[in-house]
């Protein structure tokens, strides 16, 4: 099935969201928690893969590291290089044969893009490959406990005469991973696919990785508008996995 953001439409929902006031809080948090696990670790070789328009691959590039970067998306891969010309920049499927060697790369991060593969496995078998012994894998992902689908921000009608602002609610958790079609749409048109905690760490010590560190995500400040801000303040809606290829 083809990725969604292999078409305009697709790609151009995902920028938006991107500039939009929760995008930006969106890559503000996930750099941040990206760039503290790699404060001790200069000069790294990155593959960012799933990089989308390249914002995190030339925030990476600008404290150091050398950067390699890919994406299913032809259209965010145009962008990408025209934005960052001193980026190497590639169009791949993360679930096929990456265009990298072995142990190639000190360390890959996954940036919200392992919930859009429909083939986890074989992509987590590729990173595999292409990291170094001793390489880092970090993978920043949707907590499936409360982010969407299972977590849903809502109001009745009672709250929007008062005006205030939506809260979690929570959908049954094991209605999703009962399903035989695991994937869901958000944004308008973007699919990704529901994956449980157990499911995601269990395929990548089946892989050969070793967990290392597992962290909830949080906004340092709350936010009084109903903002992305607001409910990461109060909900770990994204928590960052850290393996290691032995």
């Amino acid at each position: 099935m083809q990725s969604p953001y292999e078409n305009d439409a697709g790609a151009k929902g995902y920028l938006d969201f991107l500039a939009s006031d929760d995008g930006q809080i969106f890559k503000q948090v996930l750099s941040e928690n990206i760039l503290k696990r790699l404060a001790d670790k200069p000069g790294l070789t990155i593959l960012d893969a799933g990089c989308g328009p390249g914002w995190l691959a030339k925030i990476l590039m600008d404290r150091g590291h050398k950067v390699k970067a890919c994406d299913i998306s032809p259209q965010l891969i145009e962008k990408a290089k025209a934005d960052y010309p001193d980026i190497d920049f590639q169009i791949a499927d993360l679930t096929k044969t990456l265009p990298y060697e072995n142990n190639q790369f000190d360390c890959a991060i996954l940036s919200l893009s392992a919930l859009d593969l429909s083939d986890q496995k074989t992509a987590f078998s590729e990173i595999k490959r292409v990291l170094k012994e001793k390489g880092i894998l970090i993978i920043i992902t949707v907590n499936p406990y409360c982010g969407f689908p299972v977590g849903v921000w809502k109001r009745g009608i009672i709250g929007r005469l008062l005006m205030k602002k939506p809260t979690l609610k929570l959908r049954p958790y094991f209605d999703f991973q009962k399903k035989t079609d695991r994937s869901f749409t958000w944004n308008g048109n973007l699919t990704s696919y529901f994956y449980a905690l157990p499911e995601q760490i269990n395929l990548l010590i089946n892989a050969g990785f070793a967990l290392q560190r597992l962290d909830d995500i949080t906004a340092p400040e709350d936010d009084k508008k109903y903002s992305l801000q607001y409910r990461l303040y109060r909900f770990p809606i994204f928590i960052l996995l850290e393996f290691l290829k032995p």
